[in-house]
């Protein structure tokens, strides 16, 4: 990825376009065609390329590509993985730059899961690709659309804002409750809680992010990130799977021996993810 040059102080208009908290989690509803509906967010991380706080995704991509959004001093950097080789300006003072691929239009106000909200629109194109952007003042990014020709690809919308937390001791006592704090752990990001609700032999031995072994969890400057595979839990809710006695929520997940699966099983009087098996192959 090329850097931006301009990551000094950001000006008061990119500040409020993008803030960048690192307390908190915006969740979004991402739309694509012939898929159902999945729950996708940004948090803010230390990033060492851009020598800065930046959003970095989770969910976002089908194929693990990651999403970053971060302030400039006069612009707002955004690089998705498998639609820019590099980063480019969603947010400038002009009314055009980049030769007229990226424009900005006026305030509005746009519909979204999370409400009503005034958003300023800017849009980037490239061929037939469209990009457009939605910036809330004091929120960020709200609403994210990517079109072909009249063929719209993706469609994130903001649903809920949600606060970094760390939970010592999660309660865990049935199948059930196992499960319900796993979904508060990751609606919160909660790194703490979800390694006291994963087993230390299971830990070990799955991958961490960016090819890092050894954790489930990756952490930035001190506040934790989650390992792209339980993307595939944000879509469920309490009570969706069937809980049947030892065997609960069985999820792929990535290891160093390839894919496999991981259920809930009772240790002590505890229920956490303990067992660690071949996934079977897709038919």
């Amino acid at each position: 990825m090329e850097a931006p040059t301009d990551l000094a102080q950001p000006s008061p208009e990119v500040a409020s376009l993008l803030p960048v908290d690192p307390q908190q989690v915006l969740w979004y509803v991402a739309t694509r065609p012939g898929a159902p509906p999945q729950r996708v967010a940004l948090f803010s991380a230390f990033d060492p390329q851009v020598q800065g706080r930046v959003l970095r995704s989770l969910g976002w991509s089908r194929n693990g590509g990651e999403v970053r959004l971060w302030p400039g001093s006069r612009a707002i950097w955004f690089w998705p993985q498998g639609l820019a080789q590099t980063a480019y300006r969603v947010w400038a003072p002009a009314r055009s730059w980049d030769d007229g691929r990226g424009q900005r239009h006026g305030q509005d106000v746009v519909e979204v899961p999370a409400g009503r909200l005034p958003a300023v629109r800017t849009e980037r194109r490239g061929g037939a690709l469209r990009v457009q952007h939605w910036l809330s003042p004091g929120l960020g990014l709200v609403r994210l659309e990517v079109s072909r020709g009249e063929r719209s690809l993706l469609l994130l919308e903001l649903c809920a804002v949600s606060t970094r937390a760390l939970t010592r001791d999660p309660p865990a006592s049935s199948p059930e409750e196992a499960w319900t704090s796993v979904q508060a752990a990751v609606e919160h990001l909660d790194a703490q809680a979800l390694e006291a609700l994963v087993a230390p032999e299971v830990l070990q031995r799955l991958d961490g992010p960016e090819g890092a072994v050894g954790s489930l969890l990756g952490r930035s400057d001190g506040f934790p990130r989650l390992r792209a595979y339980l993307e595939l839990s944000l879509a469920r809710r309490p009570g969706d799977p069937a809980l049947e006695g030892a065997a609960l929520a069985r999820l792929p997940a990535a290891s160093r021996a390839g894919p496999v699966t991981l259920e809930f099983r009772a240790e002590a009087g505890r229920w956490r993810w303990t067992a660690l098996q071949p996934w079977p192959a897709v038919r």
